[in-house]
């Protein structure tokens, strides 16, 4: 409805770290093949703001 506001809080939540070691495994003009570790996130979530691939 119009004039609601959604409002989202996180208390003193500690991200979770994840390891960093990502490696170009194949390259080109058109494509870029990734090896990423598998806890890491591609895009920004949850418990994981920071600590994703994207950022």
């Amino acid at each position: 409805m119009t004039g609601d506001t959604i409002v989202h809080r996180v208390s003193n939540m500690i991200e979770p770290s994840v390891p960093d070691e990502v490696m170009i495994l194949e390259e080109d003009s058109d494509i870029v093949a990734l090896f990423k570790p598998a806890p890491m996130p591609m895009h920004a979530g949850g418990r994981y703001n920071k600590n994703s691939f994207q950022r």
